[in-house]
């Protein structure tokens, strides 16, 4: 992307860039805090996000299984309540912008 230009940001974009998943989502989140390039979001975006950690943090503390992870959060709802770290930790304002 030459610098100058704008983006609206995809969610996935941002999930692998907290997973540290993609050194390439990396380095674009450092290009647009060097102000190189301008991001943008939508509130339907972050919903995406916040909806992708939060069945990621399920699988991850054993909560449930891969796979089918909606369907299997609609039949344990009692799980819910207890996924709290995409909110508290994951996806902080200070984690999606900070860059190494």
């Amino acid at each position: 992307m030459p610098a100058g230009d704008f983006a609206l940001v995809d969610s996935n974009i941002f999930i692998n860039h907290l997973a540290n998943q993609s050194a390439d989502c990396t380095n674009f989140f450092c290009r647009v805090a060097r102000r190189e390039v301008e991001a943008h979001i939508t509130t339907a975006i972050i919903a995406e996000i916040l909806h992708q950690r939060m069945m990621a943090e399920a699988v991850a503390k054993g909560l449930i299984s891969p796979g089918q992870t909606v369907k299997k959060l609609e039949a344990n709802p009692t799980v819910i309540p207890q996924l709290t770290d995409h909110i508290v930790g994951g996806l902080s304002a200070r984690r999606m912008l900070t860059f190494y």
